[in-house]
């Protein structure tokens, strides 16, 4: 269940002299949400660059209005969510989680995932230690029953991932793999490697997938992506049964990276991206290397 919405994060902030709007000295106390969508772009412009650090209580009280108002024109109700989000408040998470549950719009709902993400990353130190782990952990476990699909559904993993203990994202490899497989190769080989580098059991729980996965899919990109992670978070890798799986996986594909170009198996996609072969052969070298010492 969603946590209770918290009525005081909106509450009327009195005696509080916004920052100036436009030329008129139109004041953002006073700003209406007609006059807001006729609002002429680089007007807006201004508006939205205000700095967080300078804004007022009551601006950004009616930053939240406009983000909640739906007569607001969406790709400026998109603007205030993106803003409001940089706003460090320990209400911020809980504001958001409300927001995402009364709000109709497919476009704003699915922004408010990814920027409730942004959010929680930015701050993860302090919410893992706070009741807004619960909140968080609540939302996404919602989601993922009620709302997931593909255009959202990186987001809601990456927050199970992030803010589920290594033991549950261990124990539900099965049922998390099932929603990875449906999202595109590159969100799915994210969020394997993000799954394995929690701890050295879940690396363990998480490697195969990653390997069938790799497998399946045969793309230079992904292997540089893979290739370079490895390298540059070895000690996350550092276990003996990975290490293992991590060089057979390499000796697997000697043909492919093992070889000069000229006589590279899948001559046809070495042809198509010249640049991320060339990128996962120099990545391959430099892992292979590592691991045979």
């Amino acid at each position: 269940a969603f946590p209770n919405s918290n009525n005081d994060a909106f509450k009327a902030v009195d005696n509080i002299t916004p920052p100036l709007l436009d030329a008129n000295d139109t004041l953002m106390r006073d700003l209406q949400p007609q006059e807001l969508n006729k609002m002429p772009e680089n007007k807006f412009l201004d508006l939205i660059k205000t700095s967080t650090k300078d804004s007022t209580p009551l601006y950004i009280k009616k930053e939240w209005e406009f983000a909640q108002d739906n007569s607001v024109d969406v790709e400026k109700r998109i603007a205030f969510i993106d803003k409001l989000s940089d706003i460090k408040d320990d209400k911020s998470l809980v504001k958001f989680i409300n927001f995402y549950k009364v709000e109709n719009n497919k476009n704003i709902k699915d922004k408010i995932i990814s920027n409730i993400l942004y959010y929680a990353q930015s701050y993860i130190d302090r919410i893992k230690e706070s009741k807004e782990r619960t909140d968080l952990i609540c939302f996404y476990e919602e989601l993922l029953s009620t709302d997931f699909d593909n255009e959202n559904g990186y987001d809601i993993l990456r927050g199970i991932i992030d803010f589920h203990g290594a033991k549950d994202v261990m124990e539900r490899k099965d049922e998390l793999n099932e929603y990875i497989n449906k999202l595109d190769a590159h969100s799915s080989l994210d969020l394997l490697i993000t799954a394995m580098q929690k701890s050295k059991e879940t690396a363990e729980t998480y490697i195969d997938s990653l390997i069938t996965f790799l497998n399946k899919e045969k793309k230079y990109k992904l292997d540089s992506i893979f290739f370079n992670r490895v390298l540059n978070d070895l000690q996350d890798f550092d276990s003996a049964i990975i290490k293992e799986k991590i060089k057979n996986y390499l000796l697997d594909e000697k043909s492919r990276y093992g070889k000069s170009i000229s006589n590279a198996n899948g001559m046809s996609e070495v042809k198509g991206d010249l640049r991320f072969y060339d990128l996962a052969k120099n990545a391959y070298s430099k892992l292979e290397k590592v691991l045979d010492k």
